[in-house]
């Protein structure tokens, strides 16, 4: 009898210590992969693989989905907040006020920004800085940037949901990841997505460098990482192009029937394929449209220092500081925004 007791009381304890040695790895895993803040149970339910922040609708115009207007809630960390339209931005009057030059700017998780406060967006600190600089217009920069937005939704945006504002520029937050994923790898099919942390785990020990990370939603973009794919590079571009020629003829035929000009701003901070720039470049030109690449201007830097934690690769407010300046200087070379920094007499 004793020793059937003891048997039965090792066990247990061999189950507590299994128990507490994986919960703290996991405590370990989280707190090396988001920080010591992760540990408030506010801000690890707002990391979409880790709780379930609920901040999105289904759409009535066929976007992705629209952001839930009049929330105030934590994403990705940062406090997010949208207005009575569903944008995540101030609120602004919807017929354009006088003396204002107003700018839609189109873009995903990078334009949104996932993970980071609002007023160190690169169209906020945008915004600013015309503002700062003007003594008689106003500049309004409108942030329609929502995470997991593409072409397909930018155009619908053009169509449905932008033209009402009356906006003098359009500004495009082109993400490779998102934006050039009409024709997939062939094998792509084989990767393993997994729904949360212990998922991905097990898809690994199963699976291998198939499994793909929870925080990864664009397959394409995770075929190229991983090298997958049996044609090369150029080659999976090249089965992109007439997608992304399509999609800018679309989007060009929206803007100059409004009279809207257009930048397309390549919103990446890792090495981007030359043969796709060159495409992008081509295809803007053709179009009317400026291009301006940011990527150029994080080369040498330490990429880790960009993110806005380890387990996401999304922009912190570092990058965003330098998209901004990237962006300003291109709009003050093509003359796209009026300058107003004359001193009245």
């Amino acid at each position: 009898m004793r020793e059937k007791q003891n048997i039965a009381t090792n066990l247990l304890l061999l189950f507590c210590t299994i128990a507490l040695f994986i919960e703290t790895v996991e405590v370990g895993a989280r707190v090396y992969y988001y920080g010591w803040d992760i540990l408030r149970p506010s801000l690890g339910r707002s990391i979409p693989y880790l709780g379930n922040p609920n901040i999105s609708q289904p759409s009535s115009i066929g976007l992705s989905v629209e952001l839930k207007p009049n929330i105030r809630t934590r994403f990705r960390k940062v406090i997010l907040e949208t207005n009575s339209q569903g944008l995540r931005d101030k609120e602004y009057e919807i017929k354009k006020p006088d003396n204002t030059f107003r700018v839609a700017v189109l873009g995903d998780s990078f334009t949104m920004p996932s993970g980071v406060a609002i007023e160190d967006a690169y169209h906020t600190l945008l915004e600013d800085r015309y503002n700062a600089q003007s003594y008689t217009l106003d500049y309004e920069f409108i942030n329609f940037g929502v995470d997991g937005y593409s072409l397909k939704d930018y155009l619908l945006q053009l169509q449905h949901v932008v033209p009402p504002y009356e906006p003098d520029l359009i500004l495009v937050g082109f993400m490779p990841g998102n934006d050039t994923q009409e024709v997939l790898p062939a094998n792509v099919e084989k990767l393993v997505p997994a729904s949360n942390f212990w998922a991905y785990i097990l898809a690994v020990i199963l699976h291998g460098k198939d499994a793909i990370h929870p925080q990864v939603h664009n397959t394409w973009s995770t075929a190229v990482a991983k090298g997958i794919s049996p044609n090369p590079l150029d080659k999976m571009i090249r089965s992109n192009e007439p997608y992304l020629r399509k999609m800018f003829a679309q989007i060009a035929a929206e803007t100059t029937e409004k009279g809207m000009p257009v930048l397309v701003a390549n919103m990446e901070y890792k090495t981007v394929h030359p043969l796709l720039l060159t495409l992008l470049r081509e295809i803007t030109e053709e179009h009317g449209m400026s291009f301006v690449d940011t990527s150029v201007h994080f080369e040498g830097m330490d990429k880790s220092s960009l993110m806005i934690y380890r387990a996401d690769g999304h922009t912190n407010a570092k990058a965003n500081r330098i998209f901004a300046d990237v962006i300003y200087e291109e709009l003050q070379r093509s003359n796209l925004i009026p300058s107003d920094t004359h001193i009245p007499q």
